[in-house]
């Protein structure tokens, strides 16, 4: 990813469309590119100059409970490049009191829980349903709980693989240049043996 700042957004559409896109699945690139057309559109307008952003887009066809809801969710640049490929964006000016301002008026009311529980996550119900609690979706496990048939094995030879380590690394120590998770090295934090 480009080293400018980016935002995500969603887009939806119209429910009397949603049918047609329903109908007809060619038209949800369509619906994509278009979503694309309007974002640069609104930030060239918004900039006052040609330019091109860039977007990483993601189609989902369904919503929350699985029915046909089309939307996009889009990780996008906040500005564009010109055709001088330099990186355009909006920078908004504002005096000390002003910025005081726009940042304090997010500033909840003294004691005022910004973060509340409701229905089965309230505490005067929370123990009732404890049982859930320790139930996860997401299980972690020992290496070798799950017996020999799991266990991984040598795609040569077919022998069981042998855990040698585990270690602790701290931070990795990037370039600033370099964006961590961008080399295979980044999340190398365990090693294997094949048993010989």
């Amino acid at each position: 990813m480009f080293d400018v700042p980016h935002r995500h957004a969603v887009m939806t559409l119209p429910d009397r469309l949603r049918p047609v896109l329903k109908d007809d699945r060619n038209l949800w690139k369509v619906v994509m590119d278009s979503a694309i057309k309007a974002l640069n559109d609104t930030l060239s307008r918004a900039l006052r100059k040609e330019i091109l952003a860039g977007a990483i887009v993601v189609l989902h066809p369904f919503g929350r409970h699985l029915g046909f809801n089309p939307h996009i969710h889009l990780l996008i640049t906040e500005g564009g490049f010109d055709k001088s490929r330099k990186f355009i964006h909006k920078k908004k000016t504002m005096s000390v009191y002003d910025f005081i301002h726009a940042i304090i008026q997010h500033v909840p009311e003294r004691q005022f829980k910004m973060i509340r529980y409701y229905g089965a996550y309230c505490r005067k119900w929370k123990s009732k349903y404890r049982g859930y609690l320790s139930h996860s979706s997401i299980k972690q496990c020992k290496i070798d709980e799950n017996g020999d048939k799991s266990w991984p094995r040598c795609p040569n030879c077919g022998s069981r693989l042998q855990f040698v380590r585990f270690f602790k690394k701290g931070p990795p120590i990037i370039p600033e240049k370099r964006v961590f998770g961008t080399k295979l090295d980044d999340w190398n934090y365990f090693c294997a043996s094949y048993t010989l």
